[in-house]
C-alpha cells in the first residue's frame, strides 16, 4: 500500500492511508507507553471513506500494562497547577480539547461544533464555554475557570469531518473576556517539518493501554493527560497547493506489525502514545529543552499542530498498530493570520535550542527503540 506523504518527497502525489480514520472529538493521553489496546485485527469502517479510501475517526492511550518498563495511566495525568507547561490546554464543553494562542483565542478543531459533518456551525456559539484548569488539582468543577465564546471561526475549507478529506479540521474560538494572566500563551511554530520530530501531545479523553481493548476511564473537562510519539509522515493539502497540511504517527508495539508506517521501533513502552477520543482539538507539541534538563519546563512548548483524527481503531479503541493524525500549523499559516493578527501571538519560523527528535534506536528487550 502507498504510504502517506513524508516531508522529503513530492507534495503533489496523491497518496493513501492505511486503516480507518475518525475524529478526535474525546481525546485524552492514556498510559505513556501505549496509547491504545492491542491491535487485534482490521479496523472497523465508519462508513465514511474518503478519497483515500480511509475512514478516520475525531479522537490518548499509553502503553503496554503488562510491559516492560511498565506503564500506568496516572503517569500521564497534569497535575493542574500554575507552575505546569500544560496549564494553556483547555478542555471545551462540546468534548474537545483546545490551546491558548493568545490573550483571547482558544485554537481547536472544526468538528466539534459541526453536529451533522455537514462542514457548518449547528452548536450555537453562545453555548460555547472553555474551561481553564490552571489552578484545579482536586479536579472540582468549581476549580475551573470558564469563559465563554464571543465567535467561532471555522477553517473555510472545512467540509465536515473526512468529507471527502481529513484536512482542514480547524477552528479559532475568540473569547468573551480574556484568559488568566497565569496561563501563557504557547508560540506556534510555522516552520518546515521534517520526519523524525518528537511530539507531545496533551488533552482531556479517556486513558488505556496498548495490550488492552478499551478505554480504562472517561472524558473529563478537568483530567488532562499528556503523551508521545513522533511525527514521521505528513500530508499534503487536499485543494493542491503544494503544502503540507497534516502530520501523521503510528502507535508502535512491541511486534514488528504494530509498526504501521514501517518507521522503526517506537519510543519504548513508557512513552510510545497516542490520542483518544476527547482529545479532539488538543495540541501536539515541538519540545525545545532549552534549559537540557531533560524535563519539559514552562516556556519549552511550541504548538506544532492540533490533534484531529485516529485510524486502525479496533471495536472503536486505539491498540498498539493504530495511528493518528493532526492538522500541521506551517500549512494553515495564512488562515490563523487572518483571524488572529500576528502582534497577539509568538511565532516561531525556527526553534532554537532545536526541537527534540527521537532517540537513537535500542535494543533493550521489552522496550521499543528510538524512531
Amino acid at each position: 500500500m502507498p504510504r502517506p506523504q513524508t516531508a522529503g518527497t513530492d507534495p503533489k502525489k496523491p497518496v493513501r492511508l492505511p486503516a480507518c480514520l475518525f475524529p478526535l472529538t474525546l481525546l485524552s493521553a492514556l498510559a505513556a507507553g501505549a496509547l491504545v489496546a492491542t491491535f487485534r485485527g482490521q479496523p472497523a469502517e465508519t462508513g465514511r471513506p474518503g478519497k483515500d479510501q480511509t475512514d478516520w475517526l475525531p479522537v490518548m492511550v499509553g502503553g503496554g500494562a503488562r510491559l516492560r518498563p511498565p506503564d500506568n495511566p496516572a503517569a500521564h495525568i497534569d497535575r493542574n497547577v500554575k507552575t505546569s507547561p500544560y496549564v494553556g490546554v483547555v478542555s471545551i464543553n462540546t468534548g474537545l480539547s483546545g490551546v491558548l494562542i493568545s490573550r483571547n483565542h482558544i485554537l481547536t478543531a472544526a468538528h466539534g461544533v459541526d453536529q451533522d459533518g455537514d462542514g457548518k456551525q449547528e452548536l450555537g456559539t453562545e453555548i460555547v464555554r472553555i474551561q481553564f484548569n490552571h489552578n484545579n488539582p482536586d479536579c472540582t468543577n468549581e476549580g475551573m475557570v470558564v469563559i465563554a465564546a464571543k465567535e467561532v471561526h471555522l477553517h473555510p475549507d472545512f467540509t465536515g469531518f473526512n468529507r471527502p478529506e481529513p484536512n482542514d479540521d480547524l477552528a479559532i474560538i475568540t473569547l468573551a473576556s480574556p484568559a488568566p494572566e497565569e496561563v501563557p500563551v504557547y508560540p506556534l511554530y510555522f516552520g518546515a517539518p521534517r520526519p523524525g520530530l518528537l511530539i507531545i501531545m496533551a488533552g482531556y479523553g479517556p486513558a488505556g493501554a496498548g495490550d488492552e481493548a478499551k478505554y480504562t476511564s472517561r472524558f473529563s473537562f478537568c483530567t488532562k493527560r499528556t503523551g508521545r510519539n513522533v511525527a514521521s509522515l505528513y500530508r499534503p493539502d487536499d485543494e493542491k497547493s503544494g503544502r503540507l497540511e497534516m502530520f501523521q504517527y503510528d502507535f508502535d508495539g512491541p511486534t514488528k506489525e504494530t509498526d504501521k508506517f514501517q518507521d522503526g521501533p517506537g519510543l519504548g513502552n513508557d512513552l510510545e502514545s497516542i490520542v483518544s477520543p476527547g482529545d479532539s482539538g488538543g495540541p501536539s507539541f515541538l519540545w525545545s529543552d532549552a534549559n537540557g534538563d531533560g524535563k519539559v519546563d514552562k516556556g519549552e512548548l511550541i504548538v506544532f499542530g492540533i490533534n484531529t483524527t485516529i485510524g486502525g481503531t479496533v471495536n472503536g479503541y486505539t491498540p498498539f498498530g493504530s495511528f493518528a493524525a493532526g492538522a500541521l500549523l506551517s500549512g494553515y499559516r495564512d488562515w490563523i493570520l487572518k483571524i488572529v493578527e500576528a502582534g497577539q501571538m509568538k511565532i516561531v519560523e525556527d526553534s532554537k535550542p532545536a526541537p527534540q527528535t527521537a532517540p537513537p534506536p535500542s535494543n533493550e528487550e521489552g522496550k521499543g527503540s528510538g524512531k
